[in-house]
């Protein structure tokens, strides 16, 4: 079965349920090929997220997706391709989430996406396994998730997958506001789920002025 069958089984799915659905594979546009996150919700394909920052590996099957922001039509509607929009669930106000393929993410892309109002960071990244590589992914998030006042949803597909350059973890976590709410590695199943607090987050960012804060080190970091 290709991609497109699988997502159209996916969208038509989605149909009756609330969940913000993201799966990610291959989308070809012209002559190049990108890694993707398509982002499903209620029966519609809401937006396709290319991955900006490739390993030396994933550079001999796919392009870079920074600089790529277009609307293309896909199953007869027009949907967003690009890596600098969040994305909102219509009938979830106070949900609105960014992608970065590429956790622990780059800091500044990351404030950006807080800065525009997204609550919860999805980072669907394949994570090789090696010695102790989880543990310090799960460090790396609690902290980012500290630093923007944020959820984190960090999940490496892969379970049971390798290559011949690396096996894959398949490890999966939600960290919220520095808290790591629900995790495994990935061993064994790495399916987890954990209730997030959007109205903390937003108190706890207006208690701490993190806008303020968050633009006056971005703005000293370009003066640097």
């Amino acid at each position: 079965m290709c991609i497109r069958d699988s997502l159209e089984q996916i969208i038509e799915a989605s149909r009756e349920l609330l969940p913000v659905i993201v799966v990610g594979g291959p989308m070809a546009i012209g002559a190049k090929t990108y890694n993707c996150s398509f982002v499903v919700h209620r029966g519609s394909l809401i937006g396709v997220v290319p991955k900006r920052f490739l390993n030396a590996e994933e550079k001999r099957w796919f392009s870079v997706g920074e600089g790529l922001e277009l609307f293309t039509e896909i199953f007869d509607e027009a949907v967003a391709v690009g890596s600098n929009f969040n994305v909102q669930a219509v009938d979830l106000p106070d949900f609105t989430i960014s992608f970065s393929l590429d956790a622990p993410g780059v800091g500044a892309d990351a404030a950006s996406a807080v800065l525009s109002g997204a609550t919860v960071l999805v980072w669907p990244s394949g994570a090789p396994a090696v010695a102790d590589s989880f543990s310090r992914r799960r460090t790396a998030i609690a902290a980012e998730s500290a630093r923007l006042s944020s959820a984190i949803v960090s999940a490496a597909p892969g379970l049971g997958e390798s290559t011949s350059e690396s096996a894959w973890s398949g490890g999966c976590l939600i960290a919220e506001n520095g808290e790591v709410l629900a995790a495994k590695s990935g061993a064994k199943e790495n399916a987890v789920t954990a209730d997030v607090d959007l109205d903390l987050l937003v108190a706890t960012r207006r208690a701490n002025d993190f806008a303020g804060r968050e633009r006056a080190e971005m703005a000293s970091r370009q003066i640097e």
